[in-house]
């Protein structure tokens, strides 16, 4: 029998399946998303994530549909959400990649509409930017390795 947390990363895979085969349709999508699945099932779920979105590349070579890269994308979100339970603070972390999901989706989506490509990228990369690098900075003093003073050591 599967454990708990296996069973749970299980389900999320299969989502990450169907979330391909609603989007793209069953002939190139279930293949796509099983090839995903693997991917995440051997490697773990960044590699599922990296190797979704390149997989998404061949299967929409002239561009897609914001609504079908939507779903997919939600698909990654949910196998994401059916992670943090294995997590030391389940509800932070999948508060935290909802909210992460919401926001970038959001400034994509608006940037989108009013800016050109390149324009919107390079926010969006600063953004992105931005963010991880003040999630780092939280992490070092969350962990002890920064201290919000500046007072000198003697050696």
């Amino acid at each position: 029998m599967t454990p708990p947390r296996e069973r749970r990363y299980l389900l999320g895979l299969a989502v990450v399946v169907a979330a391909y085969a609603v989007a793209v349709g069953p002939l190139a999508g279930i293949p796509a998303g099983l090839a995903t699945a693997a991917v995440g099932y051997w490697l773990g779920t960044p590699y599922a994530v990296a190797a979704g979105h390149v997989l998404l590349l061949p299967i929409f070579p002239d561009g897609a549909h914001p609504l079908s890269v939507g779903l997919v994308e939600a698909g990654f979100l949910a196998l994401l959400v059916f992670e943090s339970p294995a997590t030391p603070a389940p509800r932070r972390f999948a508060t935290a990649g909802v909210a992460a999901a919401a926001g970038l989706g959001a400034l994509a989506w608006g940037l989108g509409a009013t800016q050109s490509v390149p324009v919107a990228a390079a926010v969006l990369l600063l953004a992105f930017g931005a963010a991880v690098y003040g999630l780092h900075r939280y992490g070092l003093l969350a962990t002890g390795g920064l201290t919000t003073t500046d007072t000198p050591t003697e050696p």
